[in-house]
């Protein structure tokens, strides 16, 4: 256990420099050796501050386990809080961006059953207006001379294809383009 000096020991334990003196005189604290790069230097070992004063103040977590009486300590923190706490922060970060995103997506779909909702009706008036007309009457024959043909008409897009799927490519396409916008 690392040594630490008398003063570091007050501030530990929350007492007054005189008072961890008086104890190491009263033969209540043991001083011990070392603890100094340079030399050995006298000082208190935080296993016997703990030992007589339980919790330490300067060390919230560093305490006696009274059951077994086993010393028990953090391990170094070494920064490592600092990288928690910024894993914590990203973290609540992406909660949030994907509980914006969750919401975005029920928008997407709500608005994608609505315009499902429309082509469909779109395409049941379409089926509607072109029903197939009653045929006409057979022509009587024609008589012996052949009436000249004349050059067949360009038909239209929506001559070939129904209206109502021209109106829904039309809003697939639109819902495409909202989608890229979010």
């Amino acid at each position: 256990m690392p040594i630490v000096s008398i003063s570091e020991a007050a501030r530990l334990t929350g007492k007054n420099r005189k008072t961890i003196q008086k104890y190491v005189a009263d033969g209540q604290l043991s001083l011990s050796m070392g603890g100094q790069a340079n030399g050995q230097a006298k000082g208190i070992e935080i296993s016997e501050l703990i030992r007589v004063f339980g919790q330490l103040t300067g060390h919230p977590y560093l305490s006696m386990d009274k059951s077994n009486g086993q010393q028990v300590a953090p391990l170094p923190d070494h920064g490592q809080q600092a990288e928690i706490d910024g894993l914590k922060a990203v973290l609540a970060a992406k909660d949030q961006t994907i509980e914006t995103l969750t919401g975005q997506v029920a928008e997407l779909r709500e608005e994608k059953r609505e315009l499902r909702a429309q082509v469909a009706g779109l395409l049941e008036d379409n089926r509607r207006v072109r029903a197939p007309a009653p045929a006409p009457a057979p022509a009587p024959a024609p008589a012996a001379a052949a009436a000249p043909t004349q050059p067949q008409a360009r038909s239209k897009i929506w001559d070939v294809v129904p209206l109502g799927v021209v109106i829904a490519v039309a809003l697939v396409v639109l819902v495409l383009i909202l989608a890229q916008q979010h």
